[in-house]
């Protein structure tokens, strides 16, 4: 038998979501929401990298095939972004 004290806690309990999961939806609606320009954005890494002496064989090969491939592939090649992210 339930008391209506205790269907008021359980419902509570449902409704409260883990602060993890909230911090989760709420980035990803930011990351969703950036309305970023790509030429924009390689060409600031373009000039960030030349400052921090990346090859330019390396930098031309990003800015010309950068839209071939996902983001993924360019994040885990043997480039130079992998280790400047980490």
């Amino acid at each position: 038998m339930l008391t209506k004290g205790t269907a008021s806690s359980d419902e509570q309990n449902h409704n409260q979501l883990p602060p993890t999961y909230m911090y989760s939806v709420i980035f990803k609606d930011i990351v969703l929401e950036i309305n970023d320009d790509d030429a924009k954005s390689i060409k600031a890494l373009e000039t960030y990298c030349k400052k921090q002496n990346i090859p330019d064989a390396e930098i031309n090969e990003l800015k010309s095939k950068y839209h071939q491939k996902s983001p993924v592939w360019w994040y885990t090649c043997e480039m130079f972004l992998y280790g400047m992210l980490n």
